[in-house]
């Protein structure tokens, strides 16, 4: 459909292909493989999918369905000791998109720890930034729910790179301490155009994650009319362009308390400069703040906070405002398990406040959504899920479109998941 297949670039094959040791008599490696299958029986109540470029804030279109929602592949090989290489490949099927990409891969050294704790791991590659606190499941799924919260809706939709990134963390057995306590610095480029979907979309709760180099079709806007300001932007944005060649940070702190607590905070920002367009795909200065807390105070319960608030711009080539935003969400996620039950409940608040004069373009918005999701796990390879979703948001622009500023938007999924793993060893050169 919207899906535009392209080639990675050869210096980053070149990258992963080479940069682990390939000496043949220096190592043996293990390979692990692990994997997800998602089928996901669905009725929404609401308006077209943002996905079909629409103004619907779920995944799936008005109606109901049977979409396969993930078919991950995630491998992990450890060519030594400190080398390895991780790939994560996602498929999915349903009525507005379908498709299968790369989302993540690179290489990774972790060093063993210093005698003072000190251990040292460095990325490079295509990866998600350091900043969710709970998606941390095979294919970078959410363990508790099935739909993400509007905050990780919005980094699997455009909040990926191509990079470097270096943590340095301190392990507090070393120390006879109970806490460990970590800083990361990414470096990276290939994300010029993220903001475009939260500044037109606004904010989602969905499950879909961009393979690399799609792109998401974009709603109608006045403003990409013959002869209006927006005329030449491409009717689908690329949320991993590289337009300007500036290089973007990402400083994050952490602290974890055993296995029962872990604060996060971070500052993120593209660097990049809102004035160039190139290929139909304007760049946006993206930058925010997000900062998170994980509890697990018993092994029944367990709670997710994090909020997310920043800034991004996009500017004319005669660099006056086109789309100048404030934007900011938080959520909190609570779970209890119960023999093989997990019960879960999320709520998410957003907010976008434009701040430029264009004419046709007001994405102003703020809004809330409710998340019940009720697991089952009979096996260690099959899960069951039922989920129901509830969103009520406020959007002006949406009103010459769908006659309506607010909505109110409703969704059922039942999901059947099928986890598998294998694990092997080729030493044929040991």
């Amino acid at each position: 459909m919207f899906l535009q297949r392209r080639k990675i670039s050869f210096s980053i094959a070149t990258l992963l292909v080479f940069i682990v040791p390939c000496n043949k008599q220096s190592f043996a490696a293990h390979t692990d493989i692990a994997g997800i299958l998602d089928f996901r029986l669905h009725t929404t109540q609401g308006i077209e999918s943002y996905l079909s470029g629409s103004w619907g804030k779920f995944r799936y279109d008005n109606g109901t369905g049977i979409s396969l929602a993930q078919a991950t592949l995630d491998i992990n090989t450890d060519w030594t000791e400190h080398w390895s290489t991780h790939w994560v490949l996602n498929g999915y099927y349903q009525e507005n998109t379908q498709g299968l990409g790369l989302n993540e891969g690179y290489i990774r050294y972790i060093s063993l720890p210093t005698e003072n704790g000190l251990r040292t791991t460095f990325n490079a590659g295509i990866h998600y930034p350091n900043i969710s606190m709970n998606n941390q499941g095979i294919g970078w799924q959410s363990p508790q729910t099935l739909s993400f919260s509007a905050i990780n809706s919005w980094i699997g939709s455009e909040v990926r790179h191509i990079g470097f990134s270096i943590d340095l963390e301190w392990l507090g057995k070393f120390r006879n301490q109970p806490y460990d306590w970590g800083l990361g610095l990414e470096i990276f480029n290939h994300n010029d155009t993220t903001g475009a979907v939260l500044a037109w979309h606004g904010w989602n709760i969905s499950s879909y994650q961009t393979p690399w180099q799609d792109s998401i079709p974009l709603p109608p806007m006045q403003t990409r009319a013959p002869g209006e300001i927006l005329e030449n932007q491409a009717p689908a944005t690329d949320p991993f362009k590289e337009i300007d060649y500036r290089v973007g940070y990402h400083f994050i702190g952490q602290w974890k308390y055993k296995k029962n607590y872990h604060v996060k905070l971070g500052h993120y920002d593209n660097r990049a400069l809102p004035y160039i367009v190139k290929y139909g795909h304007y760049a946006w200065h993206t930058r925010f703040t997000h900062v998170g807390f994980q509890s697990r105070p018993s092994r029944h319960w367990q709670w997710v906070l994090q909020a997310l608030w920043g800034d991004t711009l996009m500017q004319s080539p005669q660099r006056f405002d086109v789309v100048n935003n404030t934007f900011s969400s938080a959520f909190l996620l609570g779970s209890y398990r119960w023999l093989k039950h997990l019960f879960s409940a999320r709520l998410d608040i957003f907010d976008v406040d434009d701040r430029d004069n264009t004419f046709g373009d007001n994405n102003n918005e703020q809004g809330y959504a409710v998340t019940i999701n009720s697991q089952y796990r009979f096996s260690k390879q099959w899960r069951f899920h039922i989920e129901y979703n509830h969103i009520s948001s406020k959007k002006p622009v949406r009103e010459i479109y769908t006659g309506k500023i607010k909505e109110r938007e409703n969704q059922w999924q039942i999901a059947f998941q099928y986890f598998f793993e294998h694990s092997f060893n080729n030493d044929k050169y040991r």
